[in-house]
């Protein structure tokens, strides 16, 4: 498992933060991956907030666009009662969300 990754932090030069360090609860954040396997079988994330109680999870595959441009792959999950700094997590079966070892996803 990958630790967490906090890249959803910016600083402005106010402080060592920033002013205002944090992406607005409701934007899509996007963490790009590179295929081990044959599908995607979970994801786990880690709310570093409060302002929220459900996060909807989607895959989608590389099309050498803009990541918002990529088209999803498969069905999407919700997670609901999102806990503050606890393990979130949600699963698909296997087989649901295909991926290519070594790439993106089909």
């Amino acid at each position: 498992m990958l630790p967490t990754d906090y890249s959803c932090v910016f600083g402005d030069n106010g402080s060592a933060w920033g002013d205002s360090p944090w992406t607005p609860f409701d934007s899509p954040w996007h963490q790009t991956f590179l295929a081990t396997g044959t599908s995607v079988t979970g994801v786990s994330f880690k709310l570093a907030g409060t302002n929220t109680s459900n996060v909807t999870v989607s895959i989608h595959q590389d099309n050498g666009g803009n990541v918002a441009t990529w088209p999803q792959v498969g069905l999407a999950r919700t997670v609901h009662n999102v806990g503050t700094m606890n393990d979130n997590w949600l699963r698909w079966r296997s087989g649901e969300i295909p991926t290519v070892p070594g790439g993106d996803t089909p």
